[in-house]
């Protein structure tokens, strides 16, 4: 398992976002578009490309900020290193990003820590792979701990009160017929586990 600690800056080149982001091998350089400083596609990497032109419109619209970062550059035979400016996402502005314009993806360079810190202490499963997250899910997940865990059968929140909380206060937009799902399965849960 990749030690995603280590890859954690106060501030990403556009480039680098990419390569975390698609998950690319680290000895893997990605070529940069001088005038940009975008990755140009990749026919290896299909989802360079892809991931690239999300990027460059979430900063285009304004919903992620870029801004000049100084990089001191060593140039042999000078006394003091050359500044050189790149451009630049904030950590955490990127994961506010992500949170509020992709909450169905949480790439592992950001969100180590949050996922660490969810993961049972048990030994990694062989399934461990084949997880995957989803909106429904996290939401399952938060109705669960929100309004069901440690609550005795009479305290249970009724159905029109879960849909009231889903539409009032969960952060992402979901259907009526996602929140009645996510009811369905959040109450038979909690009934299978108490025994019901």
């Amino acid at each position: 398992m990749k030690d995603w600690s280590r890859y954690e800056l106060p501030a990403y080149r556009l480039a680098h976002v990419i390569k975390l982001w698609c998950e690319l091998p680290d000895d893997y350089s990605l070529k940069v578009d001088r005038i940009t400083q975008e990755p140009l596609p990749d026919p290896q990497y299909p989802l360079v490309a892809n991931r690239t032109a999300i990027l460059a419109d979430a900063i285009k619209t304004g919903k992620l900020a870029k801004e000049p970062w100084e990089f001191p550059v060593t140039i042999p035979n000078r006394r003091h290193p050359k500044k050189v400016y790149r451009w630049v996402v904030k950590h955490d502005a990127l994961k506010r990003w992500f949170e509020v314009y992709r909450p169905y993806e949480r790439p592992a360079f950001l969100f180590w820590r949050e996922d660490a810190a969810n993961t049972p202490d048990t030994p990694a499963s062989e399934w461990s792979q084949f997880t995957h997250d989803t909106k429904l899910l996290k939401a399952c997940r938060w109705v669960i701990k929100t309004y069901w865990e440690g609550r005795a059968e009479v305290d249970w929140p009724t159905k029109d009160f879960i849909l009231e909380k889903l539409e009032g206060i969960y952060p992402v937009r979901l259907s009526k017929g996602e929140m009645e799902a996510i009811d369905l399965v959040t109450r038979h849960d909690a009934k299978r586990r108490s025994g019901g």
